[in-house]
């Protein structure tokens, strides 16, 4: 179920290599006894990087850019409310074509990132947030961890 969609501007750092490609879509929400848990399903973007040839290394700075903006827009929809926030950003591995169905096969789904933080009422960031993420680097007090066996999967 898609709760919500949004639309970010995509720094000059980032955006031949993101031109074109859909919003971050949100999959679901969760609040939890600990905070809130969003999951981004960004297998329209690993499928369109392998299509281009994208190299692994461009591919992951671009979906660390639009993780941390995606973060640091629901941070600041619900710090007034949650305590802690965590992201976590996977893709759906397809295999081949089913002959009976004519679709791809899916073989499973891969969490590629996750990014967590504390919340506070009247959250703010640095001025300058937007151009050190569009380097794949999350602000002060946001920890970024990636998946590396993700990582080599996503051009297979």
């Amino acid at each position: 179920m898609i709760l919500s969609s949004i639309a970010f501007a995509v720094l000059a750092f980032a955006q031949p290599v993101l031109a074109g490609f859909p919003p971050p879509r949100t999959i679901q929400t969760y609040r939890t006894g600990v905070g809130a848990v969003v999951f981004w399903d960004a297998t329209p973007y690993v499928e369109r990087f392998v299509a281009r040839g994208t190299p692994s290394a461009e591919a992951l700075t671009a979906l660390k850019s639009e993780a941390i903006r995606l973060f640091v827009s629901r941070a600041m929809q619900l710090s007034g409310s949650e305590r802690h926030l965590r992201l976590i950003v996977s893709f759906a591995r397809t295999g081949a074509i089913n002959a009976r169905y004519q679709t791809r096969t899916i073989e499973g789904v891969q969490d590629l990132l996750f990014l967590d933080g504390g919340l506070r009422k009247k959250m703010h960031f640095a001025r300058d947030w937007e151009r050190i993420a569009s380097r794949g680097i999350p602000p002060a007090g946001v920890r970024l961890t990636v998946n590396r066996d993700a990582v080599d999967r996503m051009s297979q």
